[in-house]
């Protein structure tokens, strides 16, 4: 256990000069992928991100190996206890957080490295642990050498940031696919039953899916004004959001005739208001780069402006006809 908490022993030669740091890190994958016990888990874990951090320092790093690493962050975050969160924030060691700015090269594969690293990043910041989100934020003071970012919310902010305009100087279709997907998990998780969240505005910072799907949509916007996309880049970028498909869903995911329904289901008009109001965010967002967005964003508008008024959510209303985004 004291080969993988201690950063001097990981930092020193094993097996007499034999392994290098991308063996080091294959061991430490195999570790965590073999263990038995949680603890153990979580230390092969954060110890994961601190050999890859070497590796990269030494430029030793093979980007097979990382991307596998920076998938398993991706997995553990969604789905991993309290205590494997925490080590993802571990493993994600700000020197190859910066390290990773500066690739062998500008390929899809180390975008996508980056992109799961702030995409767990970014998650931590929004997690339900206090823990969790505060070593979040520390992370985000390392890497953006900011201290007033020691804050989650402040942290939050700053992280869209340096996501947008570094990483996504580099990468910005798969920046913009990452925000998209955060969209999405956001909105996915429905609002409790006769519950009214997406009505109060940001009151609850870690919980309220609306309040950061318009801001996602707002950083996500800058991603798209700031960094050129190619063409190329852009047809791909269509075809993975697929946004009228998305409307498509959203509009067969509820009968809004149904006034009945309606006022049974209230926890179901939630989160269909929830839902279209991020495909409307999204397609705001990006409009500028093809015009089947404003056409997929003003049929939103006339799908809203036909929903009975005790169907439409508060937000909903002011940002498609007020343009409160």
């Amino acid at each position: 256990m004291s080969l993988l908490t201690d950063s001097r022993l990981i930092d020193k030669s094993w097996a007499d000069g034999r392994m290098e740091a991308s063996d080091k890190l294959r061991w430490t994958l195999r570790l965590f992928a073999t263990s038995g016990t949680e603890e153990l888990r979580c230390a092969a874990l954060a110890a994961a991100g601190r050999v890859a951090a070497l590796a990269a320092a030494t430029s030793t790093l093979n980007s097979e190996l990382v991307l596998e690493w920076s998938r398993l962050i991706v997995d553990e975050c969604q789905s991993g206890s309290v205590h494997l969160r925490s080590a993802v924030v571990q493993s994600m060691d700000s020197s190859l957080l910066l390290l990773l700015l500066t690739p062998p090269d500008t390929s899809a594969m180390w975008g996508q490295v980056l992109s799961n690293c702030w995409m767990c990043l970014l998650r931590c910041l929004l997690d339900d642990d206090e823990a969790v989100r505060c070593h979040a934020s520390a992370l985000v003071a390392q890497v953006t050498r900011d201290s007033r970012t020691t804050h989650p919310a402040v942290a939050l902010d700053r992280a869209l940031g340096f996501f947008v305009d570094d990483v996504g100087r580099l990468y910005p279709a798969q920046v913009v696919v990452t925000l998209v997907n955060l969209m999405r998990n956001e909105a996915g998780e429905a609002p409790e039953e006769d519950s009214q969240s997406f009505e109060k505005g940001d009151s609850d910072t870690f919980h309220d899916p609306v309040f950061h799907s318009i801001l996602f949509g707002q950083f996500m916007k800058r991603c798209v004004d700031r960094n050129p996309i190619a063409a190329e880049e852009i047809a791909d970028l269509l075809e993975t959001l697929n946004i009228p498909g998305d409307v498509e869903a959203v509009q067969n995911s509820f009968d809004i005739s149904n006034a009945e329904l309606i006022v049974t289901q209230r926890r179901c008009v939630n989160q269909f208001c929830v839902d279209l109001l991020r495909v409307y965010l999204v397609a705001g967002s990006l409009e500028t780069l093809d015009r089947s967005l404003s056409i997929a964003r003003q049929e939103i508008h006339k799908l809203v402006s036909a929903l009975p008024k005790y169907c439409i959510g508060h937000c909903l209303h002011r940002t498609v006809f007020h343009n409160i985004e």
